[in-house]
């Protein structure tokens, strides 16, 4: 954890730690998850083979998928070790030859994350208290010590401190201090330990200015993103803001795509003969009704088709089908009408 004031250099030491970790370590090895609740920078670090998804602060549906993906992969890591009676990483990798990648979450400004996402408080209380007995990790910065809940601090043992506003938060950062204080640059902080150590942060890639440098960890990551063939993190699928029924291949009809698993939800003609839609008149309702007719003109003929269409939705349709209603007692007349021929049907499936 590391808590600095503002401006101190927090965002650059994440940089380099996700730099350095990314060239030291082979995606089989390490994988990140970044959440980026500060300026936007971790979003240079996606290209990485490393990275399995980067998300915002307003990126709300992307945020709970990546903390839900690390709490399913710790429920089911601490599984596998309890089937084997194990409490390591290194005894699983002897009992079984398999070596699980170490994940890392990595939180850019930890401060506003719990009053965005409440529900993720004990998630993050589980994360720091079990995760790293089972390969996963939290790294987190702050702008200061208050910034994180004690019911989450608690469980954190290890500890940096850039320039602090208060001097007493490099006692309860870092351990006892006994009067010494960083200097006042950049990136110059206080590491936890008996005593604490002073150190100078790193710049992840050499250059006289934040565009070079940025500019470089681009051009790193694509080099290491196209060199890379090897197995990567799981994704975090999200769901597109549009969805065209011409770009996914169904059995049935689509009707839109799963929100967890972002696969195709389709439906079935030939299983189910009913499918009620209830849109309270919304424009997302009438669009999925053009989209399910559009797709059935596609797969039957137009004289299998018939539509009734008080609201006049299905107009652009009117033309293209066997019959179409605007009036109730017409469709009551053409069900009366298509009776004869269901029990007909009925009458020769079951003979």
């Amino acid at each position: 954890m590391a808590a600095p004031s503002p401006g101190s250099g927090k965002t650059t030491f994440l940089q380099t730690l996700i730099l350095s970790a990314a060239l030291s370590y082979s995606p089989q090895v390490v994988s990140m998850y970044l959440l980026d609740f500060g300026g936007g920078s971790l979003n240079l670090f996606r290209d990485l083979p490393h990275v399995g998804a980067v998300a915002r602060d307003n990126e709300e549906e992307r945020v709970m998928k990546i903390c839900r993906l690390i709490s399913d992969e710790l429920g089911a890591r601490k599984d596998r070790f309890s089937e084997l009676g194990i409490v390591s990483m290194d005894a699983y990798r002897e009992a079984t030859g398999i070596q699980l990648p170490y994940l890392m979450l990595i939180v850019d400004n930890f401060g506003p994350v719990l009053n965005l996402y409440p529900d993720l408080d004990e998630f993050f209380q589980i994360l720091t208290r079990e995760g790293s007995g089972y390969g996963i990790y939290l790294v987190a910065t702050a702008n200061s010590e208050n910034a994180v809940s004690f019911r989450i601090s608690q469980n954190i043992t290890g500890g940096v401190a850039l320039r602090m506003q208060d001097r007493s938060d490099y006692n309860s950062i870092v351990g006892r201090t006994d009067g010494l204080e960083p200097e006042n640059l950049p990136g110059r902080g206080l590491c936890r330990g008996k005593p604490p150590l002073e150190f100078q942060t790193a710049l992840p890639v050499p250059g006289e200015s934040e565009n070079q440098r940025v500019a470089q960890v681009r051009q790193l990551a694509e080099l290491m993103d196209r060199k890379w063939d090897g197995p990567r993190p799981k994704k975090v699928p999200v769901l597109p803001k549009r969805v065209l029924a011409q770009d996914w291949t169904t059995e049935g009809l689509l009707a839109g795509l799963d929100r967890e698993t972002v696969e195709p939800v389709s439906y079935d003609l030939e299983a189910r003969q009913f499918l009620m839609i209830s849109s309270h008149g919304s424009a997302q309702g009438r669009q999925l009704l053009q989209a399910l007719t559009d797709q059935l003109l596609h797969r039957f003929s137009n004289d299998s088709l018939a539509l009734y269409d008080p609201g006049s939705i299905l107009s652009p349709y009117k033309t293209r089908c066997s019959e179409y209603m605007t009036a109730a007692d017409r469709f009551d007349s053409y069900i009366a009408d298509l009776m004869p021929v269901l029990q007909k049907r009925k009458e020769q499936a079951e003979t």
